[in-house]
């Protein structure tokens, strides 16, 4: 299969190749489709989750959250993502 870089994207795909990052453009490719790959997950349990979490509500199960416990969560998620980027930089 071969794959080409659109023209606005070469040069970030030097630059991470040039620092090191990736040997080629093959392996840019490859980790951009594995965190392509993640964020699809995490969007699929976030959904079930979600459902999970609408029929809990219409059961009468659910529970109030204060602003700080819902910021702390949303923080988390961000840490994830950027511990998954790190990761996928150093293990192409």
């Amino acid at each position: 299969m071969s794959i080409e870089i659109p023209a606005d994207f070469v040069p970030f795909v030097h630059t991470l190749i040039a620092s090191g990052q990736f040997q080629n453009e093959g392996e840019v490719v490859h980790a951009a489709l594995q965190l392509m790959a993640r964020q699809q997950q995490r969007a699929n349990e976030l959904q079930i989750s979600l459902l999970e979490a609408d029929q809990e509500i219409d059961r009468g199960e659910g529970t109030t959250l204060a602003f700080d416990e819902i910021e702390g969560f949303v923080q988390g998620i961000f840490d994830e993502a950027a511990q998954q980027v790190k990761a996928t930089q150093r293990n192409p």
